[in-house]
């Protein structure tokens, strides 16, 4: 049989995959990881957090205000990276918007208290633990993603492992808020970034192996 030949009857029965189908896949990744990470954290981590405290005040609407967005710029660039001829798509620089304000926030919060108090903002009573809580609770959502992205064509490997680590870090963070009694600005924009950075850096790290098909 002839290349030519051979190319023509393996194309033969293969069908499109519609992009949305595709979007509609990772997003029900990221929403079953997130699931599996808020199991996590109510039956695993439960006896170390304050779910009743965390639930009450306006801290809790402003790291979701931080997190969402950056969950969603990862979740769309995760995406648009799992198919060849898409590009990096702008609307993930939406994430940088809620970064901009948190600084805001947090510089706002330092000029209005004294200059003693500044470690205890950005320190608070939970430093140890947050971002390593963070990270532990982005494995399910890590692991769901990577396996739906891997199924499909992504090319640059780095990026995508990258974005899909965000979206983790990110989609973790948020659900570690809910037991999460901390309130300063200070300290979400350290150590929660600290924790989505580190989801990011881990999955540019594997990207190049796990994504690879």
């Amino acid at each position: 049989m002839r290349t030519h030949d051979l190319i023509q009857t393996l194309a033969e029965d293969l069908r499109p995959v519609s992009p949305l189908g595709l979007g509609r896949g990772v997003l029900v990744s990221l929403v079953v990881g997130a699931a599996l990470a808020l199991f996590v954290l109510v039956f695993g981590l439960g006896s170390e957090t304050d779910f009743d405290r965390a639930a009450h005040g306006w801290s809790l609407w402003v790291k979701w205000l931080y997190t969402a967005p950056i969950c969603a710029a990862g979740f769309f660039a995760a995406n648009a990276l799992s198919r060849p001829a898409d590009g990096f798509p702008a609307s993930s620089w939406i994430a940088l918007l809620s970064v901009a304000l948190l600084v805001g926030m947090a510089a706002s919060e330092l000029s209005r208290s004294p200059a003693s108090t500044w470690p205890s903002l950005w320190l608070g009573q939970s430093w140890r633990a947050c971002s390593w809580r963070i990270l532990l609770l982005s494995i399910p959502v890590f692991t769901a993603l990577t396996w739906k992205v891997r199924q499909a064509a992504p090319i640059r490997l780095r990026l995508a492992g990258a974005t899909i680590g965000l979206a983790s870090g990110a989609a973790a963070a948020a659900i570690y808020a809910l037991g999460c009694s901390e309130t300063a600005a200070c300290f979400i924009l350290v150590w929660y970034s600290l924790g989505m950075a580190s989801t990011a850096a881990i999955g540019a790290l594997l990207g190049p192996l796990i994504l690879r098909w």
